[in-house]
């Protein structure tokens, strides 16, 4: 039997609307970006390089949360995800085409499975995508700053962010490096180097 979300969910009007509360079967509302501003904190900040690889992952494969895919049978994404909702005691995906999900048995949230039909190479291409830390950012200056002022914060340890805050206390206090252009007594000559040679075929390298 098809269980029934009975969370409401508040969408915050623009301009000073009243608010309305909007649930599972209510009319789509279609709000502009440009209203929904970012946090002026948020802690990770993109090169261009990075957001340019993040626009063609979106491109090629989609949001890439909890993807399943057809073809192979096997999770593209969100491994993690899935393990952690499997042992909160999680037992089935609710597959309802677009809107199939994983329900998590003690908060009732509703976890967005994608299924998909991709070949394994396709497949193989998204899983590292969603896997790779060079189009996900870099945390900011001031991500140590806000980690901090949560301390004592429920959950903190929890949600291993006391570990979090040490890696970047460490990294903050790290010297910058100091790269000087070596001399010729530095690297020495070249033309003066020991012949080196090769254990497995024996050619003797002299330069």
């Amino acid at each position: 039997m098809k269980s029934v979300d009975t969370t409401p969910r508040w969408w915050s009007t623009l301009n000073g609307v009243a608010k309305s509360q909007v649930g599972n079967d209510a009319e789509e509302i279609r709000v502009p970006l440009a209203a929904l501003a970012p946090d002026p904190r948020n802690p990770r900040e993109m090169s261009d390089a990075a957001r340019a690889g993040l626009g063609v992952s979106l491109e090629a494969f989609g949001e890439l949360g909890m993807v399943f895919n057809d073809r192979t049978g096997q999770w593209v994404s969100g491994h993690q995800r899935v393990e952690r909702l499997h042992t909160a005691g999680a037992i089935e995906c609710v597959r309802t085409g677009a809107d199939s999900y994983i329900e998590h048995p003690k908060t009732g949230e509703r976890f967005r499975v994608r299924f998909v039909d991709w070949d394994a190479a396709k497949q193989r291409m998204a899983n590292l995508a969603a896997n790779n830390r060079h189009i996900a950012g870099d945390f900011t200056e001031d991500a140590l700053a806000q980690l901090k002022e949560l301390e004592d914060v429920e959950g903190f340890a929890d949600l291993q962010l006391d570990a979090l805050e040490k890696e970047l206390a460490g990294m903050a206090e790290m010297p910058p490096p100091d790269f000087k252009p070596g001399d010729e007594d530095d690297q020495g000559r070249l033309d003066e180097k020991a012949p080196i040679e090769c254990p497995k075929c024996h050619h003797v390298f002299t330069k």
